[in-house]
């Protein structure tokens, strides 16, 4: 038996200069997110449901996320690995912004 890794690109996000891209949320898979054009800034919260089943579509609650363990500015160019199950957000900075999400099931 060989493990099966299957990729997909999940989605093209743009978003206006200081506004917030989807609120806070998971992946069920593992993402990596390219910057494309403009600057955002993510917050990563970490693990609050240890790995999610794809389909698994539970928004946790601020009080469940906690505080942020890591945020960062990415401008173009830049790659964000969010592991499955972690929680995040993103909000741009001064311009519009447009990032990749590519997933992979593993």
């Amino acid at each position: 038996d060989e493990d099966e890794v299957s990729t997909s690109a999940r989605a093209v996000g743009a978003t206006a200069a200081a506004r917030q891209g989807f609120g806070l949320h998971f992946d069920e898979m593992e993402s990596f997110v390219v910057q494309l054009s403009g600057t955002k800034h993510w917050q990563v919260y970490g693990s609050v449901l240890g790995l999610p089943r794809p389909n698994q579509r539970v928004l946790p609650s601020r009080q469940e996320a906690g505080f942020p363990t890591m945020e960062v500015e990415l401008g173009p160019g830049d790659v964000l690995y969010l592991p499955r199950g972690w929680a995040h957000e993103a909000r741009t900075l001064g311009s519009n912004s447009i990032h990749a999400t590519l997933g992979a099931n593993v």
